[in-house]
């Protein structure tokens, strides 16, 4: 007697293709005129911690990073103009600063958006 077998193979993701659908051109426009904006000051930052060979390299990684951090932001529901305003893509910043500042950005969004008085019944 002959078993059937499953075909329970799993599927390699190819790791040339990115395994989340990218953005829209017009996005990720926006995200490399901003990373231009970031690049100098990368480049700065880069050479005052001493990375001088290596400087092509860690680049690039940064821009990925940039990228990433952006899309994931976009993703999140934070605007560009608040990722630019309050300068939320700063590849210079440190994960403890950039969380606070974050946060704030989202406190002030979610104002925004509820409106700039706050009304207390029994005021007249």
């Amino acid at each position: 007697m002959q078993k059937k077998s499953s075909d329970t193979s799993v599927v390699q993701a190819d790791p040339s293709k990115p395994s989340v659908p990218s953005p829209p051109a017009h996005v990720d426009r926006k995200i490399a005129v901003r990373w231009k904006e970031w690049e100098g000051w990368a480049i700065v930052h880069l050479r005052q911690r001493g990375c001088y060979g290596s400087t092509a390299t860690e680049l690039a990684r940064l821009r990925q990073w940039h990228r990433q951090h952006v899309l994931s932001l976009l993703d999140a529901g934070i605007e560009m103009r608040l990722i630019r305003k309050h300068q939320l893509d700063d590849p210079r910043m440190t994960d403890e600063v950039r969380a606070v500042v974050m946060e704030a950005a989202i406190g002030r969004q979610r104002k925004t958006r509820c409106g700039h008085v706050a009304y207390s019944p029994g005021e007249t």
